[in-house]
This record gives structure tokens, sequence and C-alpha cells, in this order.
């Protein structure tokens, strides 16, 4: 992770539920940083994590749900698309958003339902 302080953060933000995705880009967006691109499942993440590893250094964060998909639990979705920008897109910041717990392989992880912990936890990268 980087030491300086991130004002305007270049973001990707997954997130299944349509209006948690609103909020939450409206949130980010009023504290001055950049949503790029939403997905709402984990297709469309790994999808966007294809393009954007065609052009390096273009993303600094990625907001990443646990549960993407019916069914999932623990956070297995959004480990997977964890582990995907960790391998293609490296020094991207993955921050976990969950309401039950934490996002495996994500390196920070936020309560989904603070936008507090959300803007400290990228304006501290």
């Amino acid at each position: 992770m980087q030491n300086n302080v991130m004002d305007k953060a270049k973001i990707i933000l997954i997130e299944d539920s349509e209006g948690w995705r609103n909020d939450i880009r409206a949130d980010l967006e009023a504290g001055g940083h950049v949503v790029e691109a939403l997905a709402g499942s984990v297709e469309t993440a790994l999808l966007l994590v294809d393009l954007f590893a065609q052009s390096p250094g273009s993303l600094d964060v990625a907001v990443v749900d646990g549960n993407l998909s019916p069914g999932s639990e623990n956070g297995a979705d959004g480990e997977r698309v964890a582990e995907d920008i960790h391998s293609r897109l490296p020094g991207v910041v993955v921050i976990g958003i969950s309401l039950d717990g934490t996002v495996p392989g994500a390196d920070l992880n936020v309560p989904k339902d603070s936008s507090r912990a959300l803007h400290k936890a990228i304006s501290d990268l």
C-alpha cells in the first residue's frame, strides 16, 4: 500500500444490490473520488478486471462486496474477485464491504453501512 494520502482515488465498485451500489457510489463521488466502473455480479467484475488489466495504473481501489450471487455465503464471491484483482491488477487495493463479516482476500475490510469507514480507509492509502 502507498504511504501518501489518497484524496481522489480511481475506483471500481462491485456490489450486487442496486440500492447499496447507488448509495456507495454517491458517497464516494461526494467525497471527491472517481467511480470508474460498476459491477453487480462476479462475471461482470471479472470482465472489468480484464478491461482494466489492459490499462495498468488506471485504478487505485476496488470496493468489493463479499456475496454477489444468490446462495453465496462467507464472502466466497468477493474472495474470487479479490484474487483475480490481486493477480491481474498489481497495486490496486481491495477493500471488502460486507454486512456479515469480512471479505476473504481483501486488503482491508469495512462495514458496508459505514461510508465514514470507507472514506477513511481510502483516504489513508
